[in-house]
C-alpha cells in the first residue's frame, strides 16, 4: 500500500483520471466501477453521475450507509451546475446515508444544502423534515421543533408530506 500510494501521488492528474478510466473498464463490482468512474471523470457529467447516484443506491442496499454517502457525495460532486434538481435529489440522498451512517453534523449539512436548492412551498418540506430529524437525534429539540412547524408551514395541502412530517413529531 505505501509504495501504490507514493505512484499514485507522483502520477499527474490526467495520469491518474486514466488510470481510474481503466480501472472503472475491468471491475465487475458496480460500487468500485463506480467509483472509478467518478475518479476518473476530468468535471461535471450528468451521465457519470446517475451511473454514480445508481451505485450509491446497491451500497444502501445492502447496508453500507458510508459507502452510500461517499458514492452520492461523489455524484453530487459531477453534477452539472444546471440540473438544480438533481443536486438537490442527491444532497437529500447524501443526508440520509450520513444520518444513518452516524454522522449527525454531515447529514444536517446536507440537508441545509438541499434546501438552499428548494424552491418556497412543498420543495423546502423534505429539507426541513430531515433537518429535524437530525435535530431531534442530537438532542437539540427546541431546533427540531422549529424545523419540522416550519417543515408542516410549507408542506402546505400535501397529505404525504405532512404524515411524514407529523412521523418526526
Amino acid at each position: 500500500p505505501l509504495y501504490r500510494s507514493a505512484i499514485y501521488a507522483d502520477a499527474s492528474r490526467r495520469r491518474r483520471h486514466e488510470m481510474h478510466r481503466r480501472l472503472a473498464e475491468i471491475t465487475t463490482d458496480p460500487e468500485e466501477q463506480a467509483l472509478h468512474l467518478a475518479l476518473g471523470a476530468d468535471g461535471p457529467d450528468g451521465t457519470i453521475a446517475a451511473e454514480v447516484e445508481a451505485a450509491s443506491s446497491w451500497a444502501r442496499g445492502r447496508g453500507a450507509p458510508e459507502v452510500a454517502a461517499d458514492l452520492v457525495d461523489h455524484a453530487i460532486r459531477l453534477t452539472p451546475a444546471d440540473d438544480q434538481p438533481s443536486l438537490r435529489r442527491r444532497l437529500l440522498l447524501s443526508a440520509h446515508d450520513r444520518m444513518s451512517a452516524g454522522d449527525a453534523d454531515g447529514a444536517r449539512e446536507r440537508a441545509r444544502e438541499a434546501l438552499r436548492f428548494s424552491g418556497p412551498g412543498i420543495d423546502q418540506a423534505e429539507p426541513l423534515r430531515r433537518i429535524g430529524a437530525v435535530e431531534f437525534a442530537r438532542g437539540a429539540l427546541a431546533e427540531a421543533l422549529a424545523a419540522l412547524d416550519e417543515a408542516l408551514a410549507q408542506a402546505g395541502e400535501d397529505d404525504h408530506a405532512s404524515a411524514e412530517i407529523h412521523r418526526e413529531l
